[in-house]
């Protein structure tokens, strides 16, 4: 009973001490097609994010919608995990796989959109740290300029 009270305070004590602070998104700073993957696009994504807590966050996100100017193409997910250090703004590259059939779909909204599209992704992300993971809503809109894509 005795290591069972020990064991039941200790955890207390640390999770206490681990106190999460919401990641801050700081700037977007462009997206690319990054590769073809079979009939498959991967895309990335830059932005620039601050992490503000004492300890390396992991961010994955499997079940994402995403929109083009309004419309809901597709789920899409991060295929690659985000690895976020302690304390510290910097950029990341978030890569994006788009199923054959929305690139389909977005061709021709593209060709008559007037060269730029609203890009949205929305649904939930998963934030690990250490052995605790929480999900969390992101909700992200950005305009792009077809012209800037690389």
């Amino acid at each position: 009973m005795k290591k069972l009270f020990i064991i039941v305070l200790t955890s207390l004590l640390l999770s206490s001490c681990v106190k999460y602070k919401d990641i801050q998104y700081k700037a977007f700073e462009g997206v690319g097609v990054e590769k073809m993957e079979g009939s498959d696009m991967i895309v990335g994504v830059n932005i620039k994010v601050l992490n503000p807590n004492n300890y390396p966050i992991n961010i994955d996100g499997k079940d994402l919608k995403a929109s083009f100017n309004g419309k809901e193409l597709s789920n899409v997910g991060i295929i690659n995990t985000i690895k976020l250090e302690s304390n510290k703004e910097a950029s990341q590259k978030i890569l994006i796989k788009i199923p054959k059939q929305t690139l389909i779909t977005l061709a021709p909204m593209a060709l008559f959109s007037g060269g730029k599209i609203k890009l949205d992704i929305n649904g939930d992300v998963k934030v690990r740290v250490f052995l605790f993971s929480k999900k969390f809503p992101i909700n992200f809109s950005q305009n792009v300029n077809l012209g800037d894509i690389r």
